[in-house]
């Protein structure tokens, strides 16, 4: 196992920024992405020239990933919004408290023609 006194800079931060994009990949949707841009950033800025550009096209690729992610759920999400016909619609008072709640459901059950009487 290398010494950590023995590893350079670099590295170092490199090894940061890899461990902050797994981190946002397992959760891209509770991702600081912006946060994740400006750290990618300067870690690379940091590194020697010979090794920004493979560090970069890697970040980008990262970053990509996540952004994929976290629009894929968004989408999907959207979609939800606006497809309500495909989940149970019940109405807004199927549960008032003030003593209408059973002939709710039970008329929202009967009108999705289960043909059950309450």
């Amino acid at each position: 196992m290398p010494d950590s006194s023995m590893l350079s800079m670099p590295e170092i931060i490199q090894l940061t920024i890899w461990d902050r994009l797994d981190l946002a990949t397992t959760n891209s949707v509770g991702a600081d992405f912006l946060g994740l841009l400006t750290e990618v950033d300067e870690s690379i800025d940091r590194l020697l020239p010979e090794d920004k550009l493979e560090a970069a096209g890697e970040a980008i690729r990262r970053l990509g990933e996540i952004y994929a992610d976290r629009s894929a759920m968004q989408l999907s999400e959207i979609e939800y919004l606006f497809r309500p016909e495909q989940e149970p619609v019940m109405s807004l008072d199927a549960f008032d408290r003030r003593g209408g709640a059973q002939a709710s459901l039970c008329a929202t059950i009967n009108a999705g023609g289960s043909g059950a009487v309450y």
